[in-house]
């Protein structure tokens, strides 16, 4: 099934937004906050999001997801928000937790660019690239 809501002002319609009912993981999705970061001591956030097919977010996901991080930057740290997890924060990877997870990427300090690419077995791995200014 799906849930929609509609915001509306002064009788007019603003946003309108629809969550359907995730099906099966299949894929994982990367974005960052920041895809250019200065060279030195500067961070982007990297969160995976695990969707279906069809790219609707699967909240009930548990995937253990292995980061790979190559070029002019390195994993400073992961975590998933979990408050019981054990697993330690300095790591290449990380179970998600309510279908998401995060890598804190770090400059090496020259400038490139970054590639991190996040996989796990039975999901469609990503990509993305940071570049270090």
């Amino acid at each position: 099934g799906s849930i929609k809501a509609v915001a509306y002002n002064n009788d007019k319609m603003v946003v309108e937004k629809e969550i359907k009912t995730a099906g099966k993981a299949k894929n994982i999705v990367l974005s960052a906050d920041r895809d250019v970061i200065n060279s030195g001591d500067d961070l982007s956030f990297v969160t995976v999001k695990i969707t279906d097919s069809d790219g609707n977010f699967c909240p009930l996901a548990a995937n253990k997801i292995k980061f790979n991080v190559t070029g002019e930057g390195e994993i400073i740290s992961v975590g998933n928000g979990n408050q019981i997890s054990h697993e330690s924060y300095k790591s290449n990877s990380r179970k998600t937790f309510n279908g998401l997870c995060l890598a804190i990427i770090g400059s090496k300090g020259d400038k490139g660019v970054i590639e991190v690419e996040a996989s796990s077995p039975g999901l469609a791995a990503d990509k993305i690239t940071i570049k270090v200014d």
